[in-house]
């Protein structure tokens, strides 16, 4: 039986309480920055960055004084300017008030801008929803997933970390103790299909010098050519799910397209594994939320795989799959484009909507 939503709420104020415990995982795991460490408050968060790459898609939110909202990125969605608003969930009522600041650059859809907070709101949780417009209105990004919660409480608002944050943190911190070289090998039997993927590879990344841009270009590719495969997942018959088999009919669900980007990332030296878990929305259930005590505590359900690539140092989140827009239903390919939303994410943006359970 699903809880309400005040019961996955409390499991995240408990949560946010032991914040401090959570600082050498993060820091540990994703470059032991102070960049990429997460500004802590002893009830939540004052800062969420939804991806470490700074040169594609992003979003970087900061909450200073509890009086302004400063929000910077960039976005693949915006041609013209960009939208954000945070607003109650209970009451709607507007926490953002008065006049702001802010600024698009057209030439390379960066964004920033300085919002006023009220004063004393309702106490209240708020979402926050963050669109871009384009001369044919407004669209919403997946860089901000509606899953982001603002709280006020006693004077304060702070970002409400996810129930899954803590525990990905320490599977993440943990997993990256694993040595890099023995992630390397290629899963295919067959010398001459093993040599054609290292073949296809090799062309994707021609030209390119560094191993984050190589993994950028293979991340594209992927998300740029192959389909997610709806009859499929919705028939229970997948075809061949071989790597040398997603490649020739350009189809696949989750699993095809984590190997195929863990085949293609080891062929050219990148060491990549798959990671399995649990995932709310997109591709899987539906749901928007870690919800209920199942979902919180769904260490022993998978539902979804994605990829880490060990690069600079340091491994790399993705979820190409989430990433590819692309779909295949009613036996037809429907292109869709790629987004750069969930390349390269930092622990507390993954943790809003993937649990980690193990890498193969």
């Amino acid at each position: 039986m699903r809880r309400s939503l005040s019961v996955a709420i409390a499991l995240m104020l408990i949560l946010a309480g032991a914040l401090g415990s959570l600082s050498r995982y993060v820091g540990a795991a994703q470059g032991n920055s102070s960049d990429t460490a997460p500004t802590e408050h002893p009830w939540g968060l004052k800062a969420f960055r939804s991806s470490l790459n700074a040169e594609s898609e992003h979003v970087y939110l900061e909450i200073v004084d509890n009086r302004t909202l400063r929000v910077s990125g960039r976005s693949a969605l915006g041609k013209i300017g960009f939208d954000l608003q945070v607003v109650g969930r209970e009451w709607r009522n507007k926490l953002i008030v008065g006049s702001s600041e802010r600024a698009f650059d057209r030439s390379d859809r960066s964004y920033s801008g300085v919002f006023n907070l009220a004063d004393n709101p309702i106490d209240d949780l708020y979402e926050v929803q963050l669109s871009f417009r384009n001369e044919r209105g407004s669209t919403s990004s997946a860089l901000v997933p509606r899953n982001l919660l603002l709280k006020y409480r006693a004077g304060n608002v702070f970002f409400l970390p996810s129930p899954a944050y803590e525990d990905n943190c320490v599977a993440y911190a943990e997993s990256s103790q694993v040595d890099p070289g023995g992630c390397l090998a290629v899963g295919i039997s067959d010398p001459g299909q093993r040599a054609e993927v290292k073949s296809l590879a090799n062309t994707i990344v021609a030209g390119v010098s560094s191993d984050y841009e190589r993994l950028l270009c293979i991340h594209d590719w992927v998300a740029e050519n192959i389909f997610y495969n709806w009859d499929g997942y919705r028939s229970g018959d997948y075809g061949d799910t071989s790597i040398p088999g997603i490649l020739s009919t350009k189809i696949a669900v989750c699993s095809g397209y984590a190997r195929l980007t863990e085949a293609l990332l080891r062929s050219v030296g990148i060491p990549s594994r798959v990671i399995n878990g649990h995932a709310l929305g997109a591709r899987t259930d539906g749901g928007a939320y870690w919800d209920s005590i199942e979902h919180a505590d769904c260490v022993d359900m998978t539902n979804h795989a994605w990829n880490e690539a060990y690069v600079d140092g340091r491994w790399v989140i993705m979820d190409v799959t989430w990433d590819s827009l692309n779909k295949f239903v009613n036996g037809k390919f429907i292109k869709g484009g790629v987004h750069h939303s969930f390349f390269d994410m930092t622990l507390e943006s993954l943790s809003l909507t993937h649990r980690i359970r193990f890498s193969s």
